[in-house]
Parts: structure tokens; sequence; C-alpha cells
């Protein structure tokens, strides 16, 4: 079908909406009587949009062939038409929704003395028809100012509805669609060409892109003093965060963890500025967690879903009103229509809702510059008229902004045992490991660090390999203090314990450096040669190194140590000799007693 090109469809405020047009061109006491067939005349109308984003269509659909007189000095009133008659593509939709709201009750109060006979002659007749539609849609909220106030679904435009009802009929039934060209060279506007009458300008789903939605319906009378509109859409924005506990328990895009720690993520849609315009809007998250991350708690406990950071709704997804669900490392968090999903629940222009959910590196997590990034989506009902039942994502009718993004990291400590002078490694030295006192992160203050990099109350011992070496994998940033709990054999302990602190920052979501330093251990130099206690970093492994020494015990020999022994015993001798003598005589001194 022939359509409209424009240049862009992403959403910033609109100047023209449905009632102020229609109402204005075709309120009570503007229309005359039907004529016979003249010379119809064309016009041209421009539509202005914003942000130079992708091209996008329009769907062109005429209602009503008229003589649009302009009226300049009114801007509420900017054209009066007369001659109306019907456009018969448009004419049955457009009676059929008019019956069903409220049409014929009208008809009895415009023509109080007709009875049922003369009121049906009355049905078919555009004035009259026209006129309806011009004060049902004069009366109801969905103008310029109501579009971005909050608004139920009892509230619904009757001018969004029947813009959606010749919507669907004009496309089921192949009727005319009119056409356009872009003629602004800034690509800013896209203007139509046609006979005087009054038209309905909807989105083409098709030409949608990502981040657009399609505009509120657009009532134009061609032909009129305004010679240029605004589209009136809008797409949601979106952003996903991570909770970085080492900065003061700020969100932002990156942050790092050992392994199991919780860390706690957040999604966030902020509404458009014409959720008004919607019937039902549906919000569905998707959040695609990477090989390294697990989703933490028992299935979905920890996801937590709110609106403006105050009413949770959690337990409102489930059944008809949404879903959450968790399946193959995929997060979904499915909200059939925010404007309904919980009681008395009222969201407008600028609500936020929000999915926060906590997930842990497991043994799969990368560790160094390369990072854990896991991306999320939010998909969104995208055309007020086309499709407003939130019937999305998978039936259509939904739009799906681009990829946010976060990144955790995850690093290891590498530590090496030496001999402080050859410096030969040593193998079974034994040591743990736990979080300093000092620490940044609270939560993990005083924890023993476990053999895969978690975090546990009882102490883990770690030997030394044939290398001399051990390995811890995944340790997140922070202060740990290391204690040699048992030497190499034939070595002293360490003088004192290693003081290890390991730092980074971050450029957005990239590891900008890592650097690791120590205090403590084997700290004395007595020789030039002698290796002493230090550590290093490279971020791109995320590895902090430790090299520390000890001692080794040298039994020293004496030499000499026949001749040592003989004077020894020969020495031994005489003292007891001497003593054997000195008794004898006391005992011969004293007669024999004692």
């Amino acid at each position: 079908m022939p359509e409209i090109a424009t240049t862009t469809m992403r959403e910033r405020l609109g100047a023209l909406f449905a009632s102020g047009l229609l109402a204005a061109t075709m309120g009570a006491g503007t229309l005359g009587m039907p004529a016979p067939a003249w010379a119809a005349d064309t016009a041209t109308i421009a539509i202005t949009v914003k942000d130079n984003a992708p091209a996008a269509k329009y769907n062109i659909y005429k209602l009503f062939d008229a003589d649009i007189e302009p009226n300049a000095a009114s801007e509420t009133h900017p054209g009066i038409a007369t001659h109306v008659s019907w456009n018969n593509d448009a004419k049955a939709a457009t009676l059929a929704f008019l019956d069903a709201n409220g049409y014929g009750a009208w008809l009895k109060t415009r023509f109080p003395a007709y009875d049922e006979a003369a009121l049906a002659t009355q049905h078919d007749r555009p004035q009259n028809a026209a006129e309806f539609i011009a004060k049902q849609i004069g009366a109801s909220p969905n103008d310029a100012q109501a579009a971005t106030k909050p608004q139920t679904k009892a509230a619904r435009s009757f001018a969004l509805e029947l813009a959606k009802a010749l919507d669907a009929a004009f496309r089921a039934g192949g009727a005319t669609i009119y056409h356009a060209e872009t003629t602004a060279a800034d690509g800013t506007k896209a203007s139509f060409t046609g006979t005087e009458g009054y038209y309905l300008f909807v989105t083409d789903d098709a030409s949608l892109g990502p981040d657009e939605a399609g505009t509120s319906p657009i009532w134009v009378p061609l032909g009129g003093s305004t010679s240029v509109i605004q589209e009136k859409t809008a797409a949601p924005t979106f952003d996903k965060q991570v909770m970085d506990d080492s900065a003061g328990s700020t969100w932002g895009k990156a942050a790092d963890a050992n392994a199991a720690q919780d860390l706690a993520f957040k999604l966030t849609a902020t509404l458009p500025d014409n959720i008004g315009a919607f019937d039902t809007y549906l919000l569905q998250f998707e959040d695609t967690l990477p090989a390294g991350l697990s989703l933490s708690g028992d299935g979905t406990s920890s996801v937590v879903v709110k609106v403006d950071g105050a009413t949770t709704i959690t337990g409102d997804l489930t059944g008809k009103a949404g879903s959450i669900s968790y399946s193959g490392n995929k997060l979904v968090v499915r909200i059939d229509d925010i404007k309904t999903v919980h009681k008395n629940l009222q969201v407008g222009k600028d609500s936020t809702v929000t999915v926060e959910y906590r997930a842990h590196p497991n043994g799969k997590a990368a560790i160094g510059a390369g990072g854990n990034q896991n991306g999320a989506i939010l998909k969104y009902t995208n055309n007020p008229v086309t499709h407003s039942d939130g019937s999305g994502p998978d039936g259509g009718g939904t739009g799906e902004t681009t990829p946010s993004t976060s990144t955790l990291f995850t690093y290891r400590i590498d530590l090496t045992k030496v001999d402080k002078q050859t410096h030969e490694n040593l193998a079974g030295a034994k040591f743990t490991v736990q979080v300093a006192k000092s620490n940044s992160d609270d939560a993990s203050k005083g924890a023993y660090v476990q053999a895969d990099g978690s975090l546990g109350t009882d102490a883990h011992a770690f030997v030394t390999d044939a290398k001399g070496s051990f390995s811890i994998p995944r340790i997140d940033e922070g202060v740990y203090t290391i204690h040699e709990t048992e030497p190499p054999a034939g070595y002293e302990l360490e003088d004192a314990d290693i003081t290890l602190t390991v730092s980074r920052t971050f450029d957005g979501q990239k590891l900008a450096s890592l650097s690791a330093t120590s205090t403590g251990g084997e700290g004395t130099k007595t020789l030039a040669t002698d290796i002493v206690t230090n550590a290093t970093a490279e971020a791109a492994t995320g590895a902090a190194k430790v090299v520390t020494s000890d001692d080794k015990r040298i039994a020293m020999p004496i030499t000499g140590m026949d001749g040592v022994t003989a004077g020894i015993v020969f020495g031994t001798g005489a003292v007891v000799l001497g003593l054997a003598g000195w008794y004898a005589t006391r005992r011969k001194r004293n007669g024999g007693a004692e």
C-alpha cells in the first residue's frame, strides 16, 4: 500500500493533537449542508519531526471531502468546513464506530422533534457524523496537554478509538492510502498535498526502527489556516546499571566482585511523554546474563519490580497481569499493561519502572580486563493507533530499545614463595587469606577467602606447589591479610603477615587500571640480592602477583669434635677422683662417722 515517507519518528513533544484540530475545524455551527459536486481544490500541509532520526512512514486516510475556508485569526479554529461529503472508503467504518459510541442517542438530542423514521434519514448524513465527531473529540481528555498527564484505561480517547477503527478498516479493505514526499533539505519535514477535506495521519508500523514509536493520531483539516503540524510520538528510555559496593554503594555501569558474591543489578524504563495516548502499554524487560554470571536466590526470588521507586508490583505479575521467568540465563519480566497492573496506580510521562535483581560470578566468570558484560533490552507498545492492546512482543506492535549493558570484573591472586637469597621456588608453604578489617566492602570484612575465591567463615589452607605458587581465582578489589601458617621444610616463618591491597579504576565499562601493593612479610634485606615481599598487578590478566620469601634454617657444624670429646671425658674423670679423695679424708678425720 502506498505510504508517506518522513525522516524520523523519534518522540519529542508534538504541537497539534486530535481534539484541537478536529474540534476547531468541525465545531458546532461551522458545517454547511451537503452541496452539489464542485471542483475540488488542493492544499499542502507539512509535518515536522525532531531529532533527525531514521526515516519512517505515515498512512494517511481521508474521512470527508469538504471546502475548508482558512481562518487565520483563530489558532483554535484554523478552518471552517462547508460542503461536507463522505469519502466512501471511510463511511462504513466511521458509522459503525459512531453507532457503538452514542451516535444514535446524540441524534435524538440533535433532532428532538423527529420520530424514528425521520431520525433514520439523518443517520448517514456526513454533516451530522462530522458534527458528532467534533463534539466528542472536543469533549475528550485527549488534547495536547492531556497526553502528558496520567490517564487510566477508562479515560481513553474517543479520537484514539476512532483512529484505531478507521486504520484497521482501511488496511483490511485495501482502501486508498495517500502519498507524500519529503521536502525539507535537512530532513526534518515531510509534506502532503491532496484535495481539501478531513484526514487522519497514523504511523505505518513497518517503518519504525529501534527506539522509535508511532505518533498519536493526527487529524488534519487540509486547506485551513494550518500549514504545519507536528507529530506526537515518544519511545521510553531504558538503562541498565550495577551496584558498585566498593564506591559507597553507588549505581554505575561497572563493578567488581569475588566468586559467589551477590551484586545488585537494576533495569530502568522511563515512560514516554505521550503515554496518555495509549489504551494499554506493554513493557517487557529481557536481560541475558553472560555464562560467568548466575541469578542469585531460589528461582526468581531476588527479582523486585517497582513503579516510581515506591510501589512494588512484583506480586501483580502473575496470571493475566504479566510474568517473571528465568531460563537459559535469560531473565524476562513482562508487564502486560503498566497502566492497569496495580490497583489505584497511575502512571504518566517520566514515570519509572525498575526491575532489580541479584546475581553473582560463577566458576565460568572471566578474569581480567575482558570482564563479564551482560546486556538488556526493553520491548514496549510502539503505536497507539494500530497496536494499543499490548499484544506483543511476539504478536507484533512492539518496539525494542537498543541494548543497555553493564560489566562485572573479577581478579585473581598469584602468590609465589621463594628462598630469600637463592630465589628458588619453595613448595609446601601454607597460608590463609582473609579479608582485612580495613577493606572497603563492609559486608566481607574478616571473612576467609576460599579456594574458588568465594568467602567463608572457616580458614582455608593454601599450599604452594612444586613451582612454589598457588592462585586464588575470582577475587574482588580490596585489602587482604595473607598469613603464613607453616613454612616450607627447613625454613622459618615470615616475620609478619602480608597486607595486600588490590585497587582498580574504571573508564565507563573498561578496566582502565589494576594495581597491587603490599606491606609486611619478609621485609629485612641483608644482601643486595635478597628478595623481600613485593606485589605487582596486570590489568589484562587481572592478576595481583605477590612474591614473598623465607629464610632457610641451616645447621652449622663444629670442627675438632674428637679432641673436644676426649678433653671433656678426662676433665670429668679428674673431678670425680678429686671428690672421692676429699670424701675419704673427711671420714678418716671424723673417725669413720658422717
